[in-house]
């Protein structure tokens, strides 16, 4: 019995070994998207510490449109964004080619709660085109946008969280489009 149980799973499981690894629409998923090697970011042109540009590590000051000057002057010469240790409070930024995003340990890029600091952009949501609000961090039409460090992204999500939970106890089918948020 335990020969034929063997003999019928190996049976079974021989489609698995032909098959290339696709996404779950079916397209296949391409080499690069397995590729993770430890970019090293001297590598990535000149470094624009925010520290540098007089943005100041306190987590209830906006400082988006330091942020933002930081990335559009990277993007002169190319380069890799630096975020020190500390928590810097910011809405949608916008990276673009030649940029990269490097958070140092202890580094936090708090994203603000307040849906006005996230533009309208075109964008996909739920597998629609559409025009919502832009997220935390935006890298449309940038190739080989690298994000490293050991710091956290914080989306700071809670806010916009408890007020998709409040409007699904009226409307249980509402989805994530229903709800303002980034």
């Amino acid at each position: 019995m335990k020969l034929i149980a063997l003999f019928v799973s190996a049976l079974l499981s021989l489609p698995m070994f032909g098959q290339q690894d696709l996404f779950p629409d079916g397209t296949p998923i391409p080499e690069w998207f397995r590729q993770n090697e430890i970019v090293n970011i001297r590598d990535l042109g000149s470094a624009y510490n925010l520290a540098d540009y007089g943005i100041v590590n306190d987590s209830t000051v906006l400082q988006t449109e330091k942020i933002q000057a930081v990335i559009d002057r990277a993007a002169e010469q190319g380069g890799v964004v630096i975020v020190p240790k500390g928590t810097y409070l910011t809405g949608a930024l916008f990276f673009k080619p030649r940029t990269h995003l490097h958070l140092e340990e202890g580094a936090t890029l708090k994203g603000s709660d307040d849906i006005s600091n996230f533009p309208i952009v075109d964008t996909r949501i739920e597998g629609q085109s559409v025009k919502y609000f832009s997220a935390l961090i935006n890298a449309d039409k940038v190739n080989g946008f690298t994000i490293s460090g050991s710091g956290t992204i914080n989306g700071n999500g809670l806010r916009y969280w408890k007020s998709f939970w409040l409007r699904r106890q009226w409307n249980p089918k509402c989805t994530n489009m229903d709800e303002m948020r980034p």
